[in-house]
């Protein structure tokens, strides 16, 4: 009762942020995960919350304390109520954070691809189409490929739905999905995704229907619905009728031991601890090498270490980039924490500067936006995975360059004048 207790804070840090569908995901759980009474788990669960405990106390993100707390409650289920099936420790990845990060930055890339799958297709068949990145248009007018389908909603909800599928499948005739069965749902699932948004952004495109209408949403759901759920329904019944049926283990007594309960409650303190005396702390220092204030512009700087240099038409955000972490500040996610819709992303130049480029929407403002990563000694790149690994095996500091302004005009202007946003590094002014 004591670990219950302690882990409820640690997963309300993350369940609060969550949307209607993660809820609706969360309630799913008791249909996914199924304990076997007959057998006793070992300490898988134990070393993934110990895991996540010492990620949380040292990179300070409050998502590690969900799975944390997650993984100790499977661990007291797995070792006295009964073994966790292979579905359990999917669950815990599916439901953090971090994934839905990691699925919005990567997926940006391939909802990119599609869209030009698409936009030849259409293209091929209508001259009035053409396309670049993630816009398409059509006699002129554009239609962008919104993010919330590929980044979030299809794949992290086509995944449950899948676990969902593989476990009801599975009991209804007596087979205990094996890790294998389960792996091979998932990425039969993630390439139905990516064919269902290419269905959809024909469909879309074809019938002209703009975001946040009636038949935008009509044509999600049921792309979603006749590329998704439907064939992984079929493909998961034959997956699982090829298995063979599981013999019942005799059951055997386990002699309790209460080493791991403390060790729990040791962890779950710990992450107490740090959470009080630190809250919402993280890896910025202050000595990453970040100019204090440029002429003409106002600087504020956030507890994560995001410089915000501003003035009446623009703004230029930088922010020191942590190689082992999803979220970082990107503008994918930030502008939309900031009540932006980000329309119309495409690979572009600003001046020499290889860029991503975007409009920032909402009710009575219109921005435009350019992005890319910076090191201090000059090395720019678009590419998530170049800098990462840059990062880690060159040892270099790559921060986000990210400009914002009322018009084309001004943001040309802002990015010239502070040289691409170098000035903002150390060593351009060494």
């Amino acid at each position: 009762m004591i670990i219950i207790l302690g882990c409820l804070p640690l997963l309300w840090s993350a369940l609060r942020h969550f949307d209607g569908m993660q809820w609706f995901g969360v309630l799913l759980l008791p249909f996914i995960i199924r304990p076997d009474k007959a057998q006793k788990g070992g300490t898988l669960y134990l070393w993934l919350g110990l895991f996540f405990t010492t990620l949380y106390l040292t990179l300070g993100q409050y998502y590690w304390t969900f799975a944390a707390g997650l993984s100790f409650i499977y661990h007291l289920l797995d070792s006295r109520v009964g073994k966790l099936n292979a579905v359990a420790p999917y669950t815990i990845l599916f439901y953090l954070p971090l994934t839905r990060s990691f699925f919005t930055l990567f997926g940006f890339y391939i909802r990119m691809e599609i869209t030009k799958w698409a936009g030849w297709l259409l293209s091929f068949f209508n001259d009035s189409v053409s396309y670049q990145d993630s816009s398409i248009w059509v006699d002129g007018n554009a239609f962008a490929v919104d993010p919330g389908c590929m980044g979030l909603r299809l794949v992290i909800t086509g995944f449950i739905f899948s676990l969902l599928m593989v476990q009801q499948l599975a009991s209804r005739v007596g087979v205990k999905p094996s890790r294998r069965l389960v792996s091979m749902a998932l990425i039969l699932s993630f390439l139905l995704v990516i064919v269902a948004n290419f269905f959809r952004i024909l469909l879309v495109i074809q019938f002209q229907s703009p975001a946040e209408s009636w038949s935008h949403e009509v044509i999600g759901l049921g792309t979603f619905l006749v590329v998704h759920i439907i064939p992984m329904f079929l493909m998961v019944k034959w997956l699982v009728s090829k298995s063979q049926k599981s013999q019942r283990p005799v059951p055997r007594k386990i002699k309790s031991s209460s080493v791991d309960q403390w060790v729990m409650i040791i962890a779950i303190g710990l992450m107490m601890f740090r959470w009080i005396a630190a809250p919402n702390a993280a890896r910025f220092s202050g000595n990453e090498g970040l100019v204090k204030q440029i002429d003409g512009y106002e600087l504020s700087v956030s507890r994560d270490g995001v410089h915000r240099y501003a003035n009446s038409n623009s703004v230029l955000l930088v922010k020191p980039m942590f190689p082992l972490s999803f979220s970082n500040h990107h503008p994918m996610l930030c502008w939309r924490g900031d009540g932006y819709e980000v329309v119309g992303e495409v690979r572009d130049k600003m001046g020499d500067v290889d860029c991503y480029r975007a409009s920032l929407e909402k009710p009575g403002q219109h921005l435009t936006t350019c992005w890319w990563f910076a090191a201090d000694d000059g090395t720019r790149t678009t590419n998530e995975w170049q800098w990462r690994w840059k990062a880690l095996t060159q040892n270099k500091q790559y921060f986000l360059v990210n400009f914002a302004a009322t018009n084309e005009s001004e943001l040309l202007f802002t990015a010239n004048q502070l040289q691409s946003g170098q000035v903002a590094l150390t060593n351009s002014n060494e």
